[in-house]
């Protein structure tokens, strides 16, 4: 079987342009440019990194991040399903990583199979929304919880968790995937609610914590020490951003 043509087939989507100052790099825009996708083979032009952008265009961020996964396409093309590297640092961003997800997860050009087959969506990120370890449909998951596409997104730290707070709860003893609000809605609510609640957090260090409360504070794993609601969501925010080691 012939190797597919992947500049070749690029270039027939309809409106698609070169990308200044980058070489085999092309982007085009549907519904009026509220969705803009810039795409960049590989170094052996058998792979495509493809950055998505929603409502807004930030070329010079998309240039960086681009051009930083070229740079770093030997761990990004790694993905399995998803990656990161850190160390990337655009001014009036934010964001430290660059993610990249496999073509079964990216699920990009899907009305052009040759290329989505081989096309790795990339992202700006922040290094507490991987875990390293996402499994496929997990990844899946992440993917569309982040906003990836979103260039103004702020960070979504990566959180698993379950909980009982006396009236609801998850089932069994899997931690679920959620977003960092749900906990602390949880963990607020569990100064009234039942003194039996508890939360099984793991954050994207992989580190296990157990939080109750009892009438004096909250309680992490069963120690002595006592937290205020204060200084719970403090160590919570701390938890989730940058670990508890």
């Amino acid at each position: 079987m012939s190797e597919v043509d992947i500049a070749g087939k690029i270039a027939e989507i309809e409106d698609v342009a070169p990308f200044p100052d980058l070489e085999k790099v092309w982007y085009w825009s549907i519904g009026g440019g509220w969705f803009t996708y810039t795409v960049a083979l590989s170094s052996d032009g058998r792979s495509v990194f493809q950055m998505t952008c929603r409502d807004t265009y930030p070329a010079a961020l998309v240039r960086d991040v681009l051009s930083f996964a070229r740079h770093n396409e030997s761990a990004l093309l790694a993905a399995a399903p998803m990656a990161h590297v850190e160390g990337f640092d655009v001014a009036g961003h934010g964001f430290d990583s660059v993610g990249a997800v496999i073509p079964a997860v990216a699920e990009a050009n899907k009305d052009r199979p040759e290329i989505s087959a081989v096309t790795y969506l990339v992202f700006p990120g922040w290094r507490n929304e991987f875990s390293g370890a996402e499994t496929e449909p997990e990844a899946y998951s992440r993917l569309r919880m982040l906003d990836a596409a979103n260039p103004k997104r702020e960070p979504m730290p990566f959180l698993k968790m379950r909980f009982d707070n006396g009236h609801s709860h998850t089932v069994g003893d899997e931690r679920l995937l959620t977003k960092p609000d749900f906990f602390f809605d949880e963990l607020a609510a569990m100064a009234e609610g039942s003194r039996k609640s508890f939360i099984e957090a793991e954050n994207f260090r992989g580190e296990l914590r157990t939080i109750t409360c009892d009438d004096d504070g909250y309680v992490i794993d069963g120690g002595e020490a006592r937290m205020s609601a204060e200084d719970a969501r403090a160590w919570a925010e701390r938890y989730l951003t940058e670990g508890d080691a």
